[in-house]
């Protein structure tokens, strides 16, 4: 090859550059008798470099791998290719001296990217570059989280998708629950509910995909609790009276925060409380299926319905018979009591009777709290409490003795309290006056007593 730029062959060669052009060439011709002639014709010389990348086929999508497959050719034996310099057209470039078998990038974001490859080569001893554009679109990919409830063992655990399609909507989910003991472990439901088999971490997969097939997922870890077992218990339940219920729900090591009772019962305002060990007042008989929802600090909940029989509560009630068979301080206790089958009788004085109707003898004036308690045989019990006031009149020893050294005893002493008036008077079998008292308190109580004599001297017995 000629590396002149002319030539007087008649069917020359020439060697033009590696890069591309268009050459005006000249021929001029001259004939024997000296005559010349010329023509002019322009040369179009391609480039020796063929510079050419494609995309893999099938999806291109944002946040996956995106493979160029570089294509450049040389056609020269004189030279080589020096230099790959990849500019992807989102900011990033990357060169290589040698020829990759292909170039994997990744796109964060979806859209159109105006990729080039620029590929140096040198031919003899020339240095010259190839650039080759191709636009590079680049499907969205969705970004893709969940949200999950009720991580409760026994319970429906919600997921619910978060997704964001990141310009186009998802429309496909894969839910991988992890959960090797159960047999329905996947779902393709955008927000699907699970029961998980028992207590454990589980690492929870969702795959989503939009309609241009770009895919993405997440692993979430969910950790199954024990949920509480709810109980109670509760003391005797009578009509009118509050009934004590005690929470005895058990958990497996957590702490309960909330308790929630229901009565039902349709004759209270107050059917409710959040108290753990409330009271309630059932004001009729009745079964009443009694409910107690319990929930721990994992918010996993459980419920317990009892019923609860309510029985009706006596009325008690007595009448109080006075110096009862005429015996002073002797009280009868006429019973009026209803619905019992038992009683317990409390006199005030230090006396108690179980007896229906107990006959109680007082041994001195004053105020007595006469109490009955009425009790049913379903230990249902009601109170009744009568005062015995033995400071209303005037009661009179009927006997004393003069010699005792016990005080009280020895002196024969009238007792009473707001007397008017008041006149006693003590006479012989022979009618002779022995002794008398007019004496009042400021209160009105007797204030004298007999000793027993007569003029100084002790009276017979």
């Amino acid at each position: 090859s000629d590396l002149s730029n002319t030539s007087g062959l008649k069917d020359p060669s020439h060697f033009y550059g590696p890069m591309s052009g268009i050459y005006q060439v000249k021929l001029i011709v001259t004939n024997f008798n000296g005559c010349i002639d010329s023509i002019t014709k322009p040369v179009t010389r391609p480039s020796c470099l063929v510079v050419y990348f494609k995309v893999n086929a099938g999806t291109s999508c944002a946040k996956n791998s995106i493979y160029f497959k570089e294509r450049s050719i040389l056609h020269s034996t004189h030279g080589n290719i020096t230099q790959w310099h990849w500019d992807f057209g989102d900011g990033h470039s990357q060169t290589y001296q040698t020829v990759p078998d292909s170039v994997a990038h990744t796109y964060m974001q979806g859209g159109t990217y105006n990729a080039s490859l620029t590929v140096t080569a040198q031919v003899n001893g020339i240095d010259f570059s190839v650039v080759y554009d191709s636009a590079v679109v680049v499907n969205p990919t969705p970004s893709v989280s969940f949200d999950v409830s009720n991580l409760c063992l026994g319970a429906q655990t919600a997921f619910t998708d978060k997704s964001n399609g990141n310009g186009s909507p998802v429309t496909g989910w894969v839910w991988h629950f992890n959960d090797q003991s159960s047999s329905n472990d996947t779902s393709v439901l955008q927000n699907p509910v699970h029961v998980f088999s028992k207590v454990s971490q589980y690492n929870v997969q969702l795959i989503a995909n939009n309609r241009f097939g770009c895919v993405d997922s997440v692993t979430q870890s969910v950790n199954i609790a024990s949920s509480p077992r709810a109980d109670f218990s509760f003391g005797k339940a009578c009509s009118g009276q509050t009934v004590q219920f005690s929470d005895s729900s058990k958990t497996a090591g957590t702490n309960l925060i909330n308790w929630q009772w229901t009565f039902n019962d349709p004759y209270t305002a107050q059917d409710t409380a959040l108290a753990r060990d409330p009271q309630h007042l059932f004001d009729s008989t009745g079964t009443y299926l009694v409910r107690l929802v319990v929930t721990d600090n994992h918010y996993c909940r459980d419920t317990m319905a009892k019923p609860v029989e309510v029985h009706a509560t006596p009325h008690a009630d007595f009448n109080i018979l006075y110096n009862y068979r005429g015996v002073t301080g002797q009280a009868f206790m006429e019973n009026m009591t209803t619905g019992a089958t038992s009683y317990l009788w409390n006199f005030g004085d230090g006396n108690t009777s179980t007896e229906k109707s107990p006959v109680n003898q007082y041994q001195s004036g004053g105020v007595y709290n006469i109490t009955l308690v009425a009790t049913s045989k379903y230990q249902c019990s009601n109170t009744a409490t009568k005062v015995y006031d033995m400071t209303l009149g005037l009661y009179i020893p009927n006997s004393f003795a003069p010699d005792s050294d016990v005080p009280g005893t020895n002196i024969f002493m009238p007792k009473g309290i707001h007397l008017k008036e008041y006149l006693i008077q003590i006479y012989s079998s022979w009618g002779t006056l022995l002794w008398e008292s007019r004496k009042l308190s400021a209160d009105g109580a007797p204030v004298e007593g007999w000793d027993g004599t007569y003029r100084g001297q002790p009276m017979p017995a």
